[in-house]
């Protein structure tokens, strides 16, 4: 576990090393402005990083609010409508020159989503999960880099020992007129909370069209293709939405 902490911190030190050279010395002060997007939506079912979270419909709603030039915090809720799936997710932000970085706190509660649950920070039995992602989008070519590892919570092996499951993802996004679409690969380097061995676990193809917009507002269709080959799963995602932007 030391050796898969090691790694972890190892690929997190060197995303920071390297925004840290990417960012100038001085820059000029910003005043800090209040901007605020959410939406809300009805999908098929809920999928994560090549895996299914859910069964059945899924009603989904968020918002973030970017608090100074580079800061934004945001809440993003997730529930199967039979109730076999329910997620509560808070996070915080920075972004600067391509780079981000977010800390998640993922809370999935085992019975009702208000309960003593949410209060419960103690390993193992606590219901929260937190996630550190490094982001990097290049700036000349629509591609993007994700490094994400769960450094606390309800990711414990068999012994309660911390699996630090990391998952790096590769992603290509481009817009054609109005459609926003992505190609994903994701890839986990270690048995953990995605797959009992190494490997990619997730390959997926979305894609999001706005068939109605007035003035901030826009209602969207989106659709998703995912195959996990580790798994030998395949997935297809659909879903309507209303975002405010």
């Amino acid at each position: 576990m030391k050796k898969r902490a090691l790694i972890s911190a190892l690929l997190l030190t060197v995303f920071l090393n390297v925004a840290a050279e990417e960012t100038p010395a001085t820059e000029a002060a910003s005043k800090p402005e209040v901007i605020w997007d959410a939406s809300v939506s009805l999908q098929n079912q809920h999928y994560l990083r090549g895996m299914q979270t859910g069964r059945g419909l899924s009603f989904e709603a968020g918002a973030n609010i970017q608090l100074t030039k580079g800061l934004s915090a945001g809440i993003w809720n997730g529930t199967a409508l039979n109730s076999s799936y329910k997620e509560i997710d808070f996070y915080l932000t920075y972004s600067l020159d391509g780079f981000s970085v977010s800390v998640l706190d993922y809370y999935c509660p085992r019975e009702a989503v208000f309960s003593d649950e949410f209060s419960d920070w103690h390993e193992p039995s606590t219901p929260h999960l937190v996630d550190v992602q490094l982001t990097y989008k290049l700036p000349r070519v629509p591609f993007s880099v994700m490094v994400s590892t769960m450094v606390w919570g309800d990711d414990l092996d068999s012994e309660n020992q911390n699996q630090y499951s990391t998952y790096l993802e590769l992603g290509y996004h481009q817009s054609v007129e109005e459609m926003n679409t992505s190609f994903i690969l994701g890839y986990t380097p270690w048995k953990s909370f995605y797959h009992d061995q190494a490997g990619i676990v997730n390959l997926e193809a979305s894609a999001d069209y706005p068939v109605i917009e007035f003035s901030r507002l826009s209602m969207n269709i989106n659709t998703r293709f995912i195959y996990n080959p580790v798994r030998s799963d395949i997935y297809f995602g659909a879903g309507l939405s209303v975002k405010r932007n």
